[in-house]
């Protein structure tokens, strides 16, 4: 194959493989859940049974909710290739796109006011595996909240 055709090729390939499908229904807080995750591989949450290692991670406490939201709105816009699409007291959901592919995730944050707990989930729109970069970006995450 000539150089040509690899360029043409390189250049393609993004737009085929581009992957900012729409949001999936059923995204949201329903009965003070976020939805379960797939059983797919490239989902996270901390609302999923502890015993579920390939998707449950713990979640987060907070004391105060009105910083505990500034906090997490700040690490999401400090975030390259991030977009807050939707916002209230003790909801928000984001949009992360991947730099090379552009491949779009879901990622939601509930705040269990009654608890005091940071509940989140992060989902790949499209595929089966995410290789872990659903859980690698929540580990990072919860770091830069902790601190």
């Amino acid at each position: 194959m000539s150089n040509r055709y690899i360029l043409i090729l390189i250049s393609v390939l993004p737009l085929l493989f581009s992957c900012s499908a729409t949001a999936p229904e059923g995204l949201g807080v329903f009965e003070d859940k976020l939805s379960d995750c797939p059983a797919s591989p490239n989902c996270v949450s901390t609302m999923e049974s502890e015993d579920d290692e390939k998707h449950y991670m713990e979640p987060l406490q907070f004391d105060d909710l009105q910083e505990a939201r500034l906090k997490v709105i700040s690490i999401i816009m400090e975030t390259p290739r991030t977009e807050i699409l939707l916002q209230n007291r003790e909801y928000i959901h984001a949009e992360y796109t991947t730099p090379i592919l552009r491949f779009v995730d879901d990622v939601e944050f509930y705040f269990d006011t009654e608890n005091k707990l940071l509940h989140f989930r992060s989902a790949s729109r499209v595929g089966y595996s995410d290789f872990g970069a659903n859980r690698r970006r929540m580990e990072k995450f919860k770091k830069a909240y902790l601190e």
